[in-house]
């Protein structure tokens, strides 16, 4: 009997234990609910201007390499979203290929008609772009597991800029009806799409690293992309059969801004930008 009344003492006992901190339980939860995650979080972003140089350096030119200088300039209106421009002055030199088709025009009959072909071709003298930025992942990366350092991911897209030039003049490779100028001059806007990350050195000075997409109009070659079959080059051809020799007519290749097609041009980007103001805001 004793025994019995022992046991349901003790089943008693640990019965009420169980309801009161189920009960403990319920009140820490109300407690913690709408609550931040993390608390005294350093906000490295929201409510803060990021300006700096930036660096860029073309990936996918056929021709001619870009290198661009300039700046990058963002607001961050919350810790997620962000809008900014990064705009570039653009430097032109060969890539591997042209080298290559360079050597095979080294003889001196060929060198002119190397130097003719190579003033057709456009270099990008400036590419940027104004952007819309999302930023959903951020953290702490542990280097060597002793140097802790604060970085971010991000998206964005918005408008491509840029300028292209040739350094020739029309009708310098072609007939001498060619406007190369309107195939692979002028200024150029499109679709700009990209990611990056940041890396701080401190709350207040970050490197950026980026890889973005310019899509715009633009004849890298100066080249006839239409290869005859644009409306200008048939209504030449159609001129020609109108009139006193029609049997010596053909269609001819003919460069204009029929020749420019909507391409990609990839970038990979880096800039060292300062967040102002210095001191960032801190959760609660």
């Amino acid at each position: 009997m004793k025994n019995k009344i022992t046991l349901l003492v003790c089943l008693g006992m640990v019965l009420l234990s169980s309801v009161a901190f189920g009960q403990k339980k319920d009140e820490r939860r109300r407690t913690l609910e709408g609550q931040p995650a993390v608390r005294h979080r350093y906000e490295l972003r929201e409510g803060r201007f990021e300006i700096g140089p930036s660096f860029g350096f073309s990936l996918d030119r056929a021709m001619r390499h870009t290198v661009t200088i300039g700046a990058k300039l963002e607001y961050h209106f919350s810790d997620a979203f962000s809008v900014g421009a990064d705009l570039g002055y653009g430097i032109g030199f060969n890539t591997g290929l042209a080298s290559e088709l360079e050597e095979s025009y080294a003889d001196a009959n060929e060198s002119a008609i190397w130097d003719r072909m190579t003033k057709r071709m456009s270099d990008i003298k400036f590419q940027g772009d104004v952007r819309f930025a999302w930023t959903p992942i951020y953290g702490r990366i542990a280097v060597f597991s002793k140097l802790f350092v604060l970085y971010d991911m991000y998206a964005f897209g918005g408008v491509a800029l840029a300028y292209t030039a040739n350094s020739g003049k029309d009708g310098e490779w072609l007939p001498n009806t060619d406007q190369v100028d309107a195939a692979n001059e002028g200024f150029r806007a499109g679709l700009a799409l990209g990611v990056g990350m940041r890396i701080y050195f401190n709350h207040w000075i970050a490197l950026g690293i980026e890889v973005k997409d310019l899509m715009f109009m633009d004849n890298e070659t100066g080249a006839d992309q239409t290869r005859g079959l644009s409306d200008t080059e048939l209504d030449i051809y159609k001129t020609c059969l109108g009139g006193a020799n029609p049997t010596s007519c053909s269609v001819k290749a003919h460069v204009d801004g029929d020749d420019k097609k909507f391409a990609q041009h990839w970038f990979f980007g880096l800039n060292v930008t300062f967040l102002l103001p210095m001191q960032p805001k801190v959760s609660d």
